[in-house]
């Protein structure tokens, strides 16, 4: 996931994403997920971050099964890349943080009531079909 630190509301927000990506495989699984941004700032010039989060379902004696993972934070760099910046005055998102959530433009999205539209950082993904 890229973010994109949005210092008018104090928030990081997502610029992009990629899908969860699900196995049914009972051994070692890995996925690679290899996105190219490049230097540019695909959402307006501002500080980015990427987050990464990885869950594995696993059953325990009573076949009941949870979910188990987490996520890593990659620390900010100034977008379009042209030297040194200062440092944006925000803590590195964290899980369970809400981030704002913008539209294909890098703007911000907004409900019908005008409410800046938000979502949990790191929650786990949403439960794979059963075998």
């Amino acid at each position: 996931m890229l973010l994109k630190w949005e210092p008018d509301v104090n928030l990081w927000a997502t610029c992009e994403q990629t899908d969860w990506v699900y196995s049914q495989s009972d051994g070692e699984f890995q996925v690679i997920v290899d996105e190219e941004w490049g230097s540019a700032a695909p959402c307006q010039p501002g500080y980015y971050g990427t987050y990464g989060v990885g869950f594995q379902w696993s059953y325990d004696t009573s076949q009941t099964g949870s979910w188990h993972g987490g996520s890593l934070w990659s620390g900010y760099h100034w977008l379009p890349d042209t030297g040194v910046a200062a440092a944006p005055p925000a803590r590195p998102p964290a899980p369970g943080d809400r981030v704002a959530v913008t539209g294909a433009d890098g703007t911000l999205l907004r409900d019908g009531a005008g409410r800046m539209v938000t979502r949990p950082l790191a929650a786990p993904p949403p439960p794979a079909k059963a075998r």
